[in-house]
């Protein structure tokens, strides 16, 4: 806004004492050219265009045409002080305590122009808004104290001897290259001997203005380079010290450093050859036009609309930012924050991390892009069958809490309901039921792998002080999705490990509690940021991997496993069409007859849960399709399990069946298991031997046992003792020692039997698979297999069990067995024995997944010996083993009152003797 008009020769007028109040004009520390508005001393006037609707154009016709005069001596009278804004920043302007004491000399109210003649400079005490009267009515104008001119004037707080050494360096520094400098042909820095008799004259009258006046005069641009060395010629205007070491600086900068780059230019010509000049001369243009085009470039750039630096470019976009209001108060305060530190310091080390921080608040993250386009529930219901055959019931249930989303959003937009957890093996849809999610709750995808995060600050990301930083996975996601709502989905969270730096299942105890989410902090952007917008679906292999207090927020839905049936279907429909596809075969050069996808499902991949080797092996047949089209062997192919068999396509299958006894065999039970894999039998066999050792017997393991096998095989130990107490041989001798009252030749063949086989004899089981084995299931197994060894009784080799068993012999539910019965129908059992509690898991059970097996609920051990141990009955006492009762529990209410009668011991024995009964 500010035009300099012209600088005065003549030498500054006398000081006067001015006190009182007057109006404020302010104008801002650059114009829109680029160009400083100088603190300018006098002589000077210059002229100003103000907007006619500002408070400083209002002060200065308060000044000019009301002829006010405040000021006590008559002589200011249509004054006014300058006062400038220091930043250009219109929301939070900072001031000069400083400001120019003027004389309103014409207000010229066609072009809104202001002629001003300065007087002095003036310290601002005080500014506040005053009501002044124009044309009669009152308006309200900023007025303001100032204090002496001569408060301001460091000449008169300046020794004679430090003053005199301060003129003294001044004009040795002209005089030094006033010699050569006069030789030179360039205006800008020739001084003649008057001009600078003249600006010795002014140095010895006023430094101050001597040195504003060269400044003014020699440097190259009067910018905003300029306008700093002034202002700080003025701040320290009260501290002659600091006072000097700024006007010597100053001085050097703007006036000699031009002159001595003009002089070495001169003497390298001399010296140096062409070489040497051009190097002066590009060394010249590079130091003297940096000033010189600074204002230039700087209207060059925002007439092209970019910014002269980094730094601009951040500062309007936060003025786009909050003029628009997506940027919340946190964000908006820390961006100002990082600003003002590069703008302090702008080569910190840190600050590379400090400009990605800004890059992320002010251009990636998606503040305000929150809107959400909702499909209705039957267009939902689409895009999950889009994709996805079979799952039904997973899909009923997802579809039940779109629904609830869909009609809570109607009233709050920020719904998003429960966070969902799909668990299931590898293979089976999870990732893209995810992406159905996404596409039917019309959000994008915001895709975090969990698999082998072991630090949470991955999640979180790192401080800024660390090298390398940034901000977290979270985050992150939230930035590639470009939207504030979208599905946030969180991969294999039970892959994450923990160590020393934390556990990242804890960050994601944040990020699902609904009064912690809309504040997530992440360590890089060190502002709370509201992550609540957000759906989010989790995925899990293993739900005994995951923190209880993590899963309990969660919606867990179990994804099971995929029939055969349903495998058919999936591979005609999707996988088929699209590896042909991609093995670049056109529509009906290569198909697949129904019996070549039942052999592919039945021989390559029955074991399967999922459909992801389905996948692989029909890619591996289509890649060796486009091979055999390729060399001309065909010109078309239909696969067929004859073809398939073949060595030159998949060649036989070459994964081991699972193994079941031939015959009827003592201690081997067909065990069954269940993985992410996929389920199958495994075989559980015993062995025993004799024992060198006078303890209880002890029994090994091998086959890769898991803890909680080896929990189950301690009470498999204790419910054979009570087996053993159980068998018909043990129940004969308490007989007889009931009725004879000594001992006899079968008490002594009972002993010796419970001693041969709870001290002589060591058992030795093994779970044949290749592959570790855990879960409490195999109880009733083992326990079955040591049973037949004992009594020498065959397994009936089509019976197959699961099951937890307990001390007292009770079976308990299990899981796995949408793969266990199955893998069992496969293996060709032709009976499995199920826990009772598991009944309700059975009859969920698809038909094809249980059709010819024939299922028996067991809940007692004595219930599953019969069944698989034909001929057992006749060994044990098979009456289920009932749980002592506790020594201080009161047992008189169960038993008839008349029983209770106090005998002697005499009478206790005729009564034995004629009753011939037990001990009472």
């Amino acid at each position: 806004m500010a035009e300099q008009q012209g600088t005065s020769n003549t030498t500054t007028p006398s000081s006067k004492k001015t006190r009182g109040r007057l109006p404020v004009i302010t104008l801002p520390a650059v114009t829109e050219t680029g160009e400083a508005n100088i603190l300018l001393r006098a002589p000077t006037t210059f002229a100003v265009a103000i907007d006619p609707k500002s408070d400083s154009y209002v002060a200065a016709g308060a000044a000019f045409m009301s002829g006010y005069d405040k000021t006590g001596d008559g002589n200011a009278s249509s004054a006014a002080i300058v006062r400038y804004q220091t930043n250009d920043d219109e929301d939070r302007p900072e001031y000069a305590d400083l400001g120019t004491l003027v004389q309103v000399t014409n207000l010229d109210t066609k072009t809104n122009r202001v002629n001003l003649k300065v007087i002095g400079q003036v310290t601002l005490d005080n500014v506040m808004s005053e009501p002044y009267a124009i044309k009669g009515r009152q308006v309200p104008v900023e007025c303001g104290d100032w204090a002496e001119y001569e408060n301001v004037n460091p000449t008169a707080k300046i020794k004679d001897d430090s003053l005199a050494g301060f003129k003294k360096a001044i004009e040795k520094s002209l005089q030094k290259f006033m010699k050569t400098s006069v030789q030179h042909p360039d205006e800008n820095v020739h001084v003649t001997q008057q001009s600078l008799d003249k600006y010795i004259s002014y140095i010895h009258k006023d430094p101050f203005e001597a040195i504003n006046f060269l400044i003014v005069k020699y440097a190259d641009a009067p910018g905003r380079e300029s306008f700093d060395a002034l202002y700080s010629l003025v701040l320290t205007s009260n501290n002659p010290s600091k006072y000097m070491g700024e006007a010597l600086a100053a001085f050097d900068l703007f006036v000699t450093q031009p002159m001595k780059i003009s002089v070495e230019l001169e003497t390298g010509v001399k010296k140096a050859g062409v070489a040497a000049l051009e190097k002066l001369q590009r060394e010249q243009q590079l130091y003297v036009q940096r000033l010189k085009t600074q204002a230039e470039l700087d209207w060059i750039n925002k007439e092209l609309g970019e910014d002269e630096s980094e730094v601009d470019e951040y500062e309007n976009l936060l003025k786009e930012k909050k003029a628009a209001g997506v940027l919340p108060e946190p964000v908006i305060k820390e961006c100002e924050k990082i600003l003002g530190q590069v703008k302090r310091n702008p080569n910190a080390m840190t600050h590379v991390a400090s400009k990605h921080a800004l890059d992320i608040f002010l251009k990636h993250f998606p503040f305000g892009k929150d809107s959400l386009e909702r499909p209705d529930i039957d267009s939902a219901k689409e895009l999950l069958d889009e994709n996805h055959y079979g799952l039904d019931e997973v899909k009923e249930r997802i579809l039940d809490q779109l629904a609830v989303d869909i009609r809570r959003a109607r009233n709050d937009d920020g719904y998003t309901g429960k966070p969902l957890l799909l668990v299931g093996p590898k293979g089976i849809g999870k990732t893209t039921l995810a992406k159905a999610v996404a596409a039917a709750t019309g959000r994008e995808l915001a895709f975090v792998p969990f698999g082998g995060v072991n630090d949470p600050n991955e999640l979180r990301g790192h401080g800024r002080t660390y090298i390398g930083s940034k901000e977290g996975s979270i985050v992150g996601a939230f930035i590639r999705a470009e939207h504030a709502n979208p599905l946030l989905f969180l991969d294999e969270i039970d892959k994450s490990g923990s160590d020393m730096r934390g556990n990242p299942q804890e960050v994601l105890m944040a990020l699902t509690d609904p009064s912690q989410n809309k504040t997530f902090k992440d360590n890089f952007l060190e502002v709370p940021m509201d992550l609540s917008g957000a759906k989010i679906v989790a995925t899990a292999n293993h739900l005994d991997r995951i923190n209880p207090i993590l899963l309990d927020r969660f919606e867990v839905i179990d994804l099971g496993q995929y029939s055969v049936a349903e495998k058919f279907e999936i591979a005609k429909r999707h996988i088929i069409p699209r590896m042909v596809k991609e093995a670049g075969l056109d529509d009906g050069v290569l198909t697949f007859s129904d019996e070549a996808v039942d052999f592919i499902i039945e021989e390559y991949t029955h074991s399967e849960p999922g459909v992801r080797r389905l996948e692989a092996t029909v890619k591996k047949l289509a890649d060796k399709a486009t091979r055999q089209l390729e060399m001309g062997a065909f010109e078309t192919i239909q696969l067929t399990p004859d073809l398939i068999k073949q060595k030159q396509w998949l060649d036989k299958p070459r994964g081991r069946p699972d193994e079941i006894p031939a015959i009827n065999t003592v201690g081997w039970v067909n065990g069954l298991y269940g993985s992410s894999m996929g389920g199958g039998v495994l075989p559980i066999k015993v062995s025993a031997f004799s024992s060198m050792n006078d303890r209880e017997s002890q029994i090994t393991h091998t086959g890769g046992f898991g803890d909680q096998m080896q929990e189950s095989l301690k009470n498999v130990s204790t419910v054979i003792k009570g087996l053993l107490d159980k068998s018909k041989l043990a129940a004969t001798q308490q007989k007889q020692r009931g009725i004879l009252g000594k001992s006899s030749d079968q008490d002594k063949e009972a002993k010796a039997f419970k001693r041969r086989w709870r001290i002589e004899t060591d058992f030795h089981i093994e779970a044949v698979g290749n592959m570790p084995v855990n879960g409490p299931s195999a109880g009733i197994t083992m326990t079955t297999a040591i049973v037949s060894h004992i009594f020498e009784l065959p397994i009936d080799r089509h019976v197959a069990m699961t099951g937890k068993i307990d001390v007292h012999g009770k079976v308990h539910g299990i899981g796995g067995l949408e793969q266990k019965i199955p893998a069992a129908r496969k293996a060709g059992v032709k009976t499995v024995l199920v826990p009772e509690e598991n009944r309700v898991d059975v009859e969920r059970l698809k038909p094809d997944e249980k059709d010819g097996v024939n299922i028996v609920f067991v809940s007692d051990i004595t219930e599953v010996l019969p069944i698989a141990i034909p001929g057992i009955e006749h060994k044990i006492d098979l009456t289920p083993i009932q749980p002592k009762t506790p020594a201080n529990q009161n047992i008189q209410a169960e038993v008839p009152v008349e029983k209770h009668v106090s005998l002697s011991r005499q009478a206790r024995k005729l009564f034995r003797g004629l009753a011939g009964g037990p001990k009472i």
